[in-house]
């Protein structure tokens, strides 16, 4: 019940298998990750889990099918639950400047967010940005094409 959105590098025949294993399932919402050059794979593996009390960053090495979880090495981050910062403090744009960790985690991921240039990933990018992520002690290192 709850609204799932699917971000793929996927093409031609895996995309159409793809959308028909999502179309049982209203509330799927698929997002292309657009490759800019004719070689290379969309590889991210991550999750943003909202509560009610904040949201979780999941960031792991398998892709979700059962062979890498059972045969394979993989590796695996969860966040803590960063807290949503309170609108209702007199100083909320001073709280959320100071929002981010000293590894700059919110800053790095919300970079490699908006590269991909996509308004299905808007609503993300701003409900990270309404979040105190001052408590990451990792960093974000990502690639992009281009």
């Amino acid at each position: 019940q709850k609204p799932l959105l699917i971000v793929h590098g996927c093409k031609r025949d895996e995309l159409a298998s793809l959308k028909a294993e999502c179309s049982p399932y209203p509330k799927i919402e698929l997002c292309s990750a657009d490759m800019p050059i004719p070689f290379g794979t969309h590889h991210t593996k991550m999750m943003f889990l909202l509560y009610t009390e904040g949201i979780r960053i999941v960031i792991h090495t398998s892709n979700l099918i059962p062979q890498d979880w059972n045969q394979k090495t993989q590796g695996i981050w969860i966040s803590p639950i960063f807290p949503k910062i309170s609108k209702t403090t007199d100083d909320y744009s001073t709280t959320t400047a100071n929002s981010d960790s000293h590894t700059n985690f919110k800053r790095d991921l919300l970079t490699y967010l908006d590269r991909y240039s996509s308004k299905q990933l808007q609503f993300w990018m701003q409900t990270i940005l309404e979040h105190d992520m001052s408590s990451a002690n990792v960093h974000v290192i990502s690639s992009v094409p281009g």
